[in-house]
């Protein structure tokens, strides 16, 4: 039953949440924790007189500092002693989810200037994670923070969750029913730090909608989500030109064969000269990343971006055609016509002039 002071103490009854824990960053001092143990049986004497007997931070730093073990983490997680197991699953679940290392393909951060709320400065930072081993028919999850510390409960309630809910994923190639969260292997991190952040009650397990800070969050999404969409747009061109080469290449051998045998060409050099047009004309297939996993091409945004970090080994494709070209990159039939029709236009122009 250890916590900060000014947090929440751990109940039992009515109003109570089974397995709910608290967050202890740390840099907390002995002075500033409080155990809210609610069993009469329980010895306290052993803490209060030193609280490494139930809380060893000062031993582990120790430990640290001698190498005996490698570092200590910037955060604990207190639980109440004296609950059933399966009580404690959803609570156990949650923290596991947000202990466990996100394995995406595609990383984008943005952080906001500082803005004002009702005199209070604040600053906004959003992270999204896309791709990789995350499963791609759930919605969203979000990880919400506050001043580095998690958010763990009230996510509907949050002025996150309303703004993540508000920003138009679908603009950046998502899937995202009127709403909702957007569907996909997508994981959405957004901080708020403050010297002053509003919560929505004194639990502290979500931050109250106010229409300032509710803003930076949507322009945050959309600065990250612009970002997204530019990767996945990309990914889809270079899937496409690699489908078009591998048809071409499909049908190389028997056009340089049937050339050979009605004009004597040889074979040989012109499958190579085929497959030398099939490469220049799907070249973006080629295209790879460098190894901090950033795009190496001729200087578009995304390879120049600091914020923006993609793992090559976990990448995913999807892409649908454009209507508009064909296998060896130019116009469709249809576009021909067009540019035909306007050819003619200007020709009888010119002779009537």
């Amino acid at each position: 039953g250890l916590h900060r002071r000014g947090d929440r103490l751990f109940s039992v009854g009515p109003g109570s949440v089974p397995g709910e824990y608290r967050v202890i960053p740390g840099d907390t001092e002995a002075n500033d924790l409080v155990m809210s143990h609610v069993s009469t049986n329980y010895d306290r004497s052993g803490f209060q007189k030193d609280w490494n007997v139930v809380f060893p931070l000062d031993r582990l730093h120790q430990m640290a500092e001698r190498g005996t073990i490698g570092s200590v983490a910037d955060y604990h997680y207190s639980f109440m002693g004296a609950t059933a197991p399966e009580l404690m699953e959803t609570s156990a679940r949650n923290l596991a989810g947000l202990l466990k290392e996100v394995k995406a393909e595609f990383f984008a951060a943005a952080t906001r200037p500082p803005a004002v709320y009702r005199g209070n400065p604040f600053q906004m930072e959003v992270a999204i994670a896309f791709g990789g081993e995350l499963k791609t028919e759930e919605s969203a999850r979000i990880l919400r923070f506050a001043n580095r510390v998690p958010l763990l409960y009230q996510q509907s309630a949050c002025s996150s969750f309303k703004a993540v809910v508000e920003t138009g994923w679908k603009n950046y190639s998502l899937q995202q029913p009127r709403g909702g969260l957007p569907v996909g292997p997508i994981v959405i991190m957004i901080h708020m730090a403050s010297v002053w952040v509003p919560f929505t009650s004194e639990s502290k397990e979500a931050v109250a909608d106010y229409d300032e800070i509710r803003k930076e969050m949507r322009l945050a999404l959309q600065e990250c989500g612009r970002k997204l969409g530019i990767y996945l747009r990309r990914r889809q061109r270079m899937k496409k030109e690699s489908e078009r080469r591998s048809i071409f290449e499909r049908y190389i051998g028997e056009i340089a064969s049937a050339c050979n045998a009605i004009t004597g060409v040889d074979a040989k050099k012109l499958y190579a000269a085929l497959q030398n047009q099939a490469a220049k004309k799907t070249a973006e297939a080629d295209q790879r990343l460098d190894d901090e996993g950033k795009i190496v091409d001729d200087g578009g945004r995304l390879a120049k971006d600091s914020d923006v970090i993609i793992v090559e080994d976990l990448q995913t494709g999807g892409s649908e055609e454009s209507k508009n070209d064909d296998l060896f990159g130019g116009v469709t039939l249809k576009g021909r016509r067009k540019k035909t029709k306007k050819k003619a236009t200007r020709a009888k122009k010119k002779t009537r002039r």
